[in-house]
């Protein structure tokens, strides 16, 4: 199957956030609650690649991407990364790394249903990430309309905190936990790995929400 360059930008905001400025916090899209996946070349693939691959197209969730190498067998894959350039070269360089190979190609890519084509210039909260911004997140800010929450991610999962009495507050312990939690990779990825993620940015965390219940009502 040929691969679809086209380059577009499609994004629905599905709420508004405001951005602390002591965070220098980035905004980023939203792009619903629905995801696809796209084969782009699955020739050569092996009958338990191919078998892998039929796994990853029931996932549905964005943004992902399934790399395989035909001449070790070799596969990976990893969605709810949000950004569909990146996960795809997260996962063509870890399976070349792991595979001790150098012809990993991207087999497929899981995108939102709203993108009505794969476009590696597409970032936004993935579909966990948006998740969790509105099915705990939001429900929490709700909890204690008094105090302050934030909500944190980085490149691939999202931290939240809520019930602080200021918002200063709330912004470093989200800030922290999003940086505590992605350091525990450095013991779970091989070396190359890591570094490899580190130099994507994928554990960069930033705040893209601050608020209290009440002053938005």
């Amino acid at each position: 199957m040929t691969f679809l360059t086209n380059l577009i930008c499609v994004a629905v905001a599905a709420f508004a956030v405001h951005v602390p400025m002591q965070a220098q916090a980035q905004q980023l899209q939203t792009f619903g609650t629905k995801a696809k996946v796209l084969v782009i070349d699955d020739t050569g693939l092996s009958a338990e690649q191919t078998k892998q691959l039929r796994s990853f197209t029931k996932k549905r969730s964005y943004f992902g991407a399934f790399a395989a190498s035909p001449s070790t067998g070799r596969w990976d894959a990893e969605t709810g990364f949000s950004s569909q350039a990146k996960v795809q070269e997260f996962v063509r360089g870890k399976c070349n790394i792991l595979g001790g190979t150098s012809d990993c190609k991207i087999v497929a890519v899981s995108i939102p249903t709203s993108l009505t084509v794969s476009t590696t210039n597409a970032t936004g909260l993935s579909l966990a990430q948006l998740e969790y911004f509105e099915q705990t997140y939001l429900k929490n800010t709700r909890r204690y309309p008094r105090d302050y929450a934030a909500f944190a991610v980085n490149g691939f999962f999202a931290v939240a905190r809520w019930g602080r009495g200021h918002e200063a507050r709330a912004v470093s312990d989200a800030l922290a936990d999003c940086r505590r939690y992605g350091a525990r990779f450095k013991g779970q990825d091989t070396a190359e790995v890591y570094k490899l993620r580190v130099k994507l940015g994928l554990l960069e965390c930033s705040v893209i929400d601050v608020r209290r219940h009440k002053d938005r009502n």
